[in-house]
């Protein structure tokens, strides 16, 4: 794991300053290469930049920027390859020598002998950039997921390009004035993250997942080389899944077993996030079938009642025989630490602290590499909204056929109805007067994950964010890419189409992004080997209702482990890994928050109504909203004041 950055039209400096920005990403290491001078009235100069975390061969024959003198390629890598060692018996049969034991250099002679197809071979997380000297190019690819990123600015009139791991890094390479993003900004109000491929600065772009750029001769082509959606099951259709039952979950389990053992590569030690859920617990399990002494598992505990899940993750560390680190957390913790945090985004999120606090913890025991249990819920259905988002479907099909003075009712009676919290009822009556397709969300799992419905979002922007580059509701780059998505999962069954979504929407712009930049702050590898693409296309293909079956919650998963999870893990009410953030704001973070609402950055009021953050801090005191809507403008105001207002940037 590591920092990768570089491009066109670099000054030295320049390329030494987004290094720089990255040091957090990789402290055992850095390494700048200029590697051409493109002539042709082009960009001056092509620099490579890396930060390294040493994970595997932690000797220097695996620096970067690495070179191929049999090729004159070079490279700057991000991630694992984790079926490395495969690929590098392929090449040597072919009569590839390697002067390392790095998977770096195992990708670097991979595209050298097969180019851009090598990323079909690829088992892992990357993201990377090669300098391909023959055809005087830079080729960059991200993994099929999303699990690491990738960031860059294009200039279309001089034909320079940046690109790097981190926004910011991009952002510290650059010699004009960064500009915020007022479709990001309506993006983040709406979901409480930027939906790529947009970021919060107008002009860069995030590499989508599944994607690969190659820029030459001062132009940017763009091309996807995998997506999800091929893999989907159709409705009524078990994509040949014919099979007894026994044999099939004979076949999940010893994938489950390769795919957790293949993430376990390091020559450094691997711990675990437990969290005490089915998720986190069941990778213990899986770790406890292979050899090797039992891992480290690390654990938050809160003192709040009802957010101590303590007793679950010490049964299971009891259980399988971890070396159990419980890091506990307070109200006081949170406030003492919160600048820390908040400077280690990125790009804004109304999630990510809970990530930042357990890398530390992570960090501080000495572990640079933890496998975590995210994306279980998206593979195997476990999310609440599995059956929930269905049956919404079928709901808008009978809105649909609705005249519209009807819906018009409805959802007049929804936003009236009885209790205190507002802004429920507020996504939902939207959802019921635009869903006939004139408007509103394209479909209910985008509701399902609003933050601010788009009108409310719309009256916080100033101008309500209509320029000519976003105009009607429709018309926003989010919108057009929900779309987009939804059309890719048209033909898949209804759980399989809300999962896709999921995978492609939520757990990429937030779950996997903060994931990455915040355990990255302390130099911590995340691994997630629930999103090895191979057990993806396999769960995507197995009918939505099948992976519904059974008495208990992923019963499929559970039913892969050669040992059991203590009943009490099993059993428990589901609960994702959250905060008591509600608590918290109405304690001593809440003054904090309230006045940064009260007097935001100047930044942010040229985009947003400094008058509609106070009206919603005074309506959160009133019990009108839920923690989240007022934490996440907070987050972006921090986020704005700090990065925007402290850099030059494109």
């Amino acid at each position: 794991m590591c920092g990768i950055a570089g491009g066109s039209g670099l000054k030295e400096q320049q390329a030494r300053a987004m290094q720089r920005a990255m040091t957090h990403r990789g402290p055992d290491g850095c390494g700048l290469q200029r590697v051409a001078v493109p002539g042709e009235g082009l960009a001056d100069e092509v620099w490579l930049a890396h930060t390294r975390l040493a994970v595997i061969d932690l000797s220097e024959a695996a620096a970067q920027p690495m070179h191929d003198p049999a090729t004159g390629n070079w490279i700057v890598f991000n991630g694992e390859v984790y079926n490395f060692r495969r690929l590098r018996s392929d090449l040597e049969a072919l009569g590839t020598g390697f002067a390392s034991a790095s998977d770096t250099e195992v990708l670097l002679k991979a595209y050298g002998r097969w180019g851009p197809a090598c990323l079909q071979r690829l088992e892992g997380m990357f993201a990377f950039a090669i300098w391909d000297s023959a055809r005087r190019r830079l080729f960059l690819a991200r993994d099929r997921i999303g699990i690491k990123p990738l960031y860059y600015h294009h200039d279309g009139q001089s034909g320079r390009i940046l690109f790097a791991s981190e926004l910011r890094a991009v952002l510290a390479g650059s010699e004009t004035n960064a500009r915020l993003s007022p479709d990001a900004v309506d993006s983040y109000l709406q979901t409480g993250s930027v939906e790529e491929p947009l970021t919060m600065v107008e002009g860069v772009q995030a590499l989508l997942p599944g994607h690969h750029l190659t820029w030459e001769a001062g132009r940017v082509t763009l091309a996807e080389y995998w997506d999800l959606s091929a893999s989907l099951a159709s409705s009524g259709n078990d994509r040949g899944h014919s099979r007894r039952d026994g044999e099939r979950q004979r076949d999940l389990s010893a994938l489950l077993s390769d795919v957790v053992r293949q993430h376990t590569v390091a020559d450094v030690p691997v711990s675990v996030y437990l969290s005490g859920g089915i998720d986190s617990s069941a990778l213990v399990s899986l770790l406890s079938q292979g050899p090797g002494s039992p891992p480290h598992t690390f654990s938050v505990v809160f003192e709040e009642p009802g957010f101590d899940e303590s007793p679950y993750s010490q049964a299971v560390a009891r259980e399988f025989g971890t070396s159990h680190h419980e890091v506990r957390i307070s109200s006081r913790d949170i406030l003492d630490t919160m600048d820390a945090a908040l400077a280690a985004y990125d790009q804004p999120s109304v999630d990510g602290v809970n990530s930042w606090v357990i890398g530390r913890a992570v960090a501080e025991a000495g572990f640079k590499v933890a496998l975590s249990g995210l994306g279980a819920d998206e593979v195997f259905g476990g999310y609440v909204n599995a059956r929930r988002v269905p049956r919404l479907e079928r709901v808008e099909g009978w809105l649909r056929r609705t005249p519209l003075p009807v819906r018009r009712c409805v959802a007049t009676a929804v936003a009236s109805a009885g209790g205190n919290r507002q802004s429920g009822r507020r996504r939902l009556a939207e959802w019921v007067s635009c869903s006939n397709g004139e408007g509103g969300w394209p479909h209910p799992y985008f509701l399902t994950r609003a933050l601010f419905s788009q009108a409310e979002a719309r009256s916080m922007l100033r101008d309500g964010g209509r320029r000519p580059s976003s105009g009607a509701l429709d018309a926003s780059p989010a919108m057009q890419r929900r779309r987009a998505l939804l059309d890719r999962a048209a033909g898949a069954d209804p759980v399989n189409r809300y999962l896709y979504l999921e995978t492609r929407s939520y757990l990429v712009n937030t779950l996997l992004r903060d994931a990455d930049v915040m355990s990255m702050a302390h130099g911590v590898e995340v691994r997630v080997p629930y999103l090895d693409h191979r057990l993806v296309e396999r769960m995507a293909s197995v009918p939505g209702a099948e992976k519904l079956q059974g008495p208990r919650n992923k019963e499929l998963l559970l039913r892969s482990l050669e040992r059991p999870l203590p009943p009490a893990v099993v059993d428990r009410p589901k609960r994702g890994f959250t905060f008591p953030w509600d608590s918290w704001l109405h304690g001593p973070l809440g003054g904090r928050v309230q006045a940064a609402l009260w007097e935001p950055s100047p930044l942010l009021t040229d985009v947003i109504d400094g008058a509609a953050l106070r009206r919603l801090w005074s309506e959160f005191e009133q019990g009108r909203h839920t923690w989240s809507r007022v934490w996440a403008p907070y987050v972006l105001n921090s986020w704005v004041d700090r990065v925007l207002g402290a850099s030059s940037c494109v």
